[in-house]
């Protein structure tokens, strides 16, 4: 069994991708796989590569016979996988220079974690499940490019994650899942920068409002009473953004706004509303509705400075992007 495999799911970003790929393939090492899952590309993305000069006889291509879905194809990723970990990357998060020897060392020296997330501003240990939703930035650990999972502490629940498979966001559900049933499980918050730059993403961000609410009916009552308190605090945040974003940048109208973020509220708790994370969310809320053209300008802004801090390796990451 190797150490690691690298599963890079991808769908008609032919060019986003060659760019990874060429960023890939100098790094790769004997205990690692390369595999990358075509979700029905047009044209096929081997085809696409064996145009380049790239010797591509280290990847293992996958082909799906139809488009079966982001989230299902990053499943997918979990599912093939023969290494003790598994590290998802994006197509349009480019990784760095030299980067997979320090994730191999990071996965080395972590022998008591099933989980860790990378680019975070400092470097964390959590033990459970509330430490670890106490701990972590909700955002970033679902970022697949920046996640390590060991697939032989959580493989025997693959069948959860195939039910909430429509959250969007099993990924990080299936180790809070993990955490919800071991009171011991061990994560590493690592502040290991893996990016160099990431574009911002164009999936529905209101389907993924309204699907992700399942997320409290995944754990324990106890643990998501817990989650409510702590993380859930980030991802109420989270979509009060998504709600500004699909208003501007998708074309949802105002109402459809209003009813979402009612439906939003509707399986919210009081507690949840309790932070000053939430203040800013809420006022650009507002900004979006009043001025869409000024909320298009402090992303343009926002996106400047992200840029900026990702090309020096820092670990900024926005809420519109995977």
């Amino acid at each position: 069994m190797n150490t690691l495999t690298i599963a890079l799911p991808t769908y008609n970003n032919h060019e986003l991708l060659f760019n990874q790929v060429s960023r890939i393939l100098p790094q790769l090492t004997n205990n690692v796989d390369f595999i990358i899952i075509d979700n029905h590309s047009i044209p096929p993305v081997q085809q696409f590569l064996e145009t380049k000069e790239l010797d591509l006889s280290a990847i293992r291509f996958i082909r799906n016979d139809t488009n079966i879905g982001a989230d299902a194809n990053i499943f997918k990723c979990f599912e093939i996988s023969n290494s003790e970990w598994l590290w998802i990357l994006s197509d349009n998060d480019l990784i760095l220079n030299n980067v997979l020897t320090k994730v191999l060392n990071i996965i080395k020296i972590s022998n008591d974690f099933f989980f860790i997330n990378l680019g975070n501003p400092k470097e964390t240990l959590t033990e459970g499940f509330q430490n670890f939703c106490k701990k972590i930035n909700y955002s970033n650990s679902f970022t697949i490019s920046n996640c390590l999972y060991k697939l032989s502490t959580l493989s025997y629940l693959y069948p959860f994650y195939k039910k909430y498979l429509n959250s969007h966001q099993a990924q990080i559900l299936i180790v809070l899942k993990y955490l919800d049933t071991h009171s011991d499980g061990k994560c590493l918050l690592s502040n290991e920068s893996v990016i160099s730059w990431s574009l911002p993403s164009t999936w529905s961000k209101y389907v993924f409002i309204k699907d992700s609410i399942v997320v409290y009916s995944a754990f324990t009552s106890k643990n998501s009473i817990i989650f409510r308190k702590t993380a859930g605090k980030q991802f109420f945040a989270m979509q009060v953004t998504l709600i500004s974003i699909s208003h501007v940048f998708q074309g949802l109208r105002i109402i459809d706004s209003i009813r979402i973020l009612k439906f939003v509220m509707k399986y919210t708790k009081y507690y949840q509303w309790l932070s000053v994370k939430l203040i800013k969310p809420f006022f650009l809320l507002t900004i979006s509705f009043i001025s869409p053209f000024l909320y298009r300008f402090y992303c343009k802004n926002l996106l400047k400075t992200h840029y900026t801090k990702t090309s020096n390796q820092t670990s900024s990451k926005l809420f519109i992007e995977d």
